[in-house]
């Protein structure tokens, strides 16, 4: 550690103040709120606070939230999950924050950076010291008393700007790519309802055809333009599989593909074990695999990119490869409303956690099918966009554990940044 880094206990820098705590009759209109889950999810506090409650002044202004303040989740379940830090980085005016957590609010202004304490009360050393403070009875808690004598070890206020601004100028690219990324898939559904829902397609011309102008005919599906059939989406595959139970994966590093995975935007992990003997299980570029969990929640995940050794995916998804130049199109299909509500009313199971559309339903959903002409147009469209997502998401990962390794260097001092100029 550096000479200019200081220990001290979180009490001679904060001070602790519990949150509010309503009856849920209260909540869903009001004024702004910041949830335990939103705590528990984010470094910094969003922009924006969705959730509502019904508050005084008097309450407005014990519980209020500021720019530097920090929130800690006061009670979890297991003790990992105890302390999760998220640091507000301006006023949220009228805003109250929940009772399952404590705001730690600066006694001074300039001792400690409020981008510094984002990643800070988020690092290996500080969780390192709440696990080792705090009670675990049926709950893992915190109390004031623990908090007042949990060490914090700070820099100069200037190595502590350079530290934030480093760090969070990587989330901030992530969160760029993730924007592009959504973007550019509300992009391909605007286009593919207008093509291929609404039917005001181009022509052989470039055109906008107008299902209003031209000529329809009635089909299983209803009204579908003159040369376009119902089919099934097995039609439109080369080759369906499952994937492999996770229980038969090589090692726990097994390079692959999972819900968790899907759910954190994340990459298949990168740490590579063994390869699988089976062939069957290997997810190939130009894969489209959806998951069969909980179809209410579609995910789907596009596959448009050479992975350094071929992964494999659980059971959780089911492994497509479209035939050429419709892979486009097969995506965007299962993200349309049609084949979601099909999925929807297929599923088996009774708990949600165990619903699930089988394969050969998933396979057999009726689906209206364009000429080859326009789905290989809309295909030549939105390609890129998908090899374009997908280098997004691997340029996410490789900044995530860019960031990730050097918490514990910036936050220990082992990196001397001294002469870096931001």
């Amino acid at each position: 550690m550096n000479s200019d880094w200081k220990e001290c206990v979180l009490s001679d820098i904060y001070e602790f103040t519990s949150g509010l705590s309503k009856n849920s009759k209260e909540f869903g209109f009001g004024s702004p709120f910041l949830s335990f889950k939103t705590v528990f999810n984010n470094y910094f506090i969003p922009s924006k606070l969705n959730e509502l409650v019904n508050t005084t002044q008097t309450e407005q202004e014990k519980c209020s939230i500021k720019k530097g303040d920090v929130f800690l989740t006061r009670t979890s379940e297991t003790m990992n999950e105890l302390g999760m830090s998220c640091v507000s980085l301006k006023d949220y005016p009228h805003a109250t924050f929940n009772g399952f957590t404590k705001r730690l609010r600066p006694k001074k202004t300039g001792i400690i950076y409020p981008l510094f304490a984002g990643y800070y009360f988020r690092s290996g050393f500080f969780r390192n010291a709440i696990n080792s403070m705090a009670i675990m009875t049926t709950r893992a808690s915190l109390n004031n008393e623990i908090l007042s004598k949990l060490p914090i070890l700070l820099p100069s206020y200037e190595t502590q700007e350079k530290i934030g601004e480093i760090l969070f100028n990587i989330d901030k690219k992530i969160k760029t790519n993730e924007k592009i990324n959504k973007n550019l898939e509300d992009i391909g559904q605007a286009i593919f309802r207008h093509w291929f829902v609404h039917f005001e397609f181009p022509d052989e011309e470039g055109q906008p055809y107008k299902s209003s102008c031209g000529r329809m005919v009635d089909a299983e599906l209803g009204e579908i333009p003159v040369g376009w059939e119902v089919g099934k989406i097995k039609d439109l595959v080369i080759r369906s599989t499952d994937g492999l139970n996770p229980s038969n994966f090589p090692d726990k590093n097994f390079k692959h593909y999972s819900i968790p995975s899907y759910d954190s935007g994340k990459n298949p992990v990168t740490e590579v074990g063994s390869l699988i003997n089976s062939q069957k299980f290997v997810v190939k570029n130009n894969s489209i695999l959806v998951s069969k969990l909980n179809p209410d929640i579609p995910r789907i995940w596009a596959v448009k990119s050479e992975v350094e050794v071929d992964s494999v995916c659980s059971t959780e998804f089911q492994v497509l490869i479209p035939k050429n130049e419709i892979y486009s199109f097969v995506y965007y299909l299962f993200l349309s409303n049609h084949v979601k509500k099909t999925m929807i009313a297929q599923v088996t199971g009774t708990s949600k956690s165990h619903q699930r559309i089988r394969p050969e339903d998933m396979l057999n959903i009726e689906i209206v099918v364009p000429p080859m002409n326009i789905i290989t147009k809309f295909d030549k469209i939105f390609n890129y966009s998908l090899t374009f997502s997908n280098k997004n998401l691997a340029q996410n990962q490789y900044l995530s554990n860019i960031r990730d390794s050097l918490i514990p260097k910036l936050m220990s001092g082992e990196i001397d940044i001294s002469n870096v100029k931001i």
